[in-house]
């Protein structure tokens, strides 16, 4: 939940970092795959928090991987990969 947790924040944390390196003033096409990104993490924090007060372990490390493939093919997507 640690490392899922970590990625919500590097999420949303990066237009902001972006914004400060960037010449050009950023739209919302190119914060649009953080804002994604952070939904998606921040539903699998959800959905791991509510597994966790049912102490379904297996569970919880299944969403985990899924979080990190779908952040991945968002990422994939968004490079145009």
């Amino acid at each position: 939940m640690v490392v899922i947790f970590l990625a919500l924040i590097r999420c949303v944390a990066e237009p902001f970092r972006l914004q400060h390196y960037s010449l050009a003033v950023l739209t919302f096409e190119d914060v649009k795959p953080f804002i994604i990104g952070a939904l998606v993490t921040s539903v699998a924090l959800l959905v791991m928090t509510i597994l966790s007060f049912y102490q379904k372990h297996k569970f919880i490390i299944v969403v985990c991987i899924l979080t990190v493939i779908i952040l991945f093919v968002i990422k994939g997507i968004y490079l145009g990969l």
